[in-house]
């Protein structure tokens, strides 16, 4: 995976994160779509992606949660 160039996006609604990821990958980004913020946050603690898209409200927390939880984890990545 090319750290630069990947994007992790925590998303629920797939109309939304469909959207979004046709529009990031045109741009030449590579993108993981997670739909719940637990995922997101185990993906991010593997993988280090470069940027992370959060929405703040999911179907089992908090984005603002699962924010903290990745930067207690030492994921540094603009969020």
């Amino acid at each position: 995976m090319n750290a630069k160039n990947h994007i992790l996006l925590i998303e629920d609604d797939p109309s939304i994160a469909q959207s979004l990821q046709a529009g990031l990958k045109r741009e030449g980004y590579q993108v993981t779509w997670k739909d719940r913020g637990e995922d997101g946050v185990a993906f991010a603690k593997k993988n280090h992606p470069h940027l992370v898209l959060l929405d703040l409200r999911l179907p089992d927390g908090s984005g603002f949660d699962f924010c903290r939880q990745m930067r207690q984890l030492g994921c540094t990545c603009p969020s």
